[in-house]
């Protein structure tokens, strides 16, 4: 597979894969699938519960393509293991494709974004104090500007960090900043002197009932 750097444009042949099933023993490969239509989600993997929901989606309207001929593959940027446990839980007739190292995404053209470099430390830490809990959670990835601090939060907000292919809708930090404000707590993003980004979160502590 060589690496795209666009996405795969109608007309044009789809590279060829050969990737492990979670769902069974074995691999799948494009040259299987040649002469069948198929439909081939990529996402960043189960981790994300954006891609869980969507492949929960997927596995709705399963039935309906199936009976159209039509077989449902999602590509995750999974490893094999933990993608096997997820389906032993979570069972799906999605046909759950193991690509960890996301060569199949770059293949067909699907932005692949570093936001942190490669061997940096996130950390992450609590603590409480006058009945409010805070905890915050800091990189080492490019940081952030003027501009991107006083909106992040806001709806559909992308950073203005120069990326390839910009990737998310902007509701990640405005989705985070809603639930975090419904529970009586604040959401603040920072640079620290050494130069990283910090976000903080302060909720209030609950009463035992």
């Amino acid at each position: 597979m060589g690496d795209q750097k666009r996405p795969l444009r109608p007309g044009e042949p789809a590279p060829d894969f050969s990737l492990p099933a979670a769902n069974f023993e074995g691999m799948l490969s494009l040259a299987g699938l040649r002469g069948r239509p198929f439909l081939i989600g990529f996402f960043r993997g189960l981790h994300c519960p954006f891609c869980r929901r969507q492949v929960v989606q997927l596995d709705a309207v399963q039935p309906t393509l199936r009976e159209a001929g039509i077989e449902t593959l999602a590509v995750i940027n999974t490893p094999l293991q933990r993608a096997r446990m997820y389906f032993r839980h979570r069972p799906t007739a999605v046909t759950l494709l193991s690509d960890p190292d996301c060569l199949t995404h770059r293949a067909f053209g699907v932005p692949h974004i570093e936001f942190a470099p490669e061997g940096s430390t996130v950390r992450v830490a609590a603590q409480t104090n006058g009945g409010r809990l805070t905890a915050w959670v800091e990189d080492e990835g490019p940081g952030l500007g003027t501009r991107d601090q006083a909106s992040i939060f806001d709806r559909f907000y992308r950073g203005t960090a120069e990326e390839p292919e910009p990737g998310g809708l902007g509701l990640g930090l405005w989705i985070v900043k809603s639930i975090v404000e419904r529970q009586g707590g604040t959401i603040s993003v920072a640079r620290t002197p050494e130069q990283r980004t910090r976000f903080t979160i302060t909720l209030p502590i609950g009463t035992p009932a």
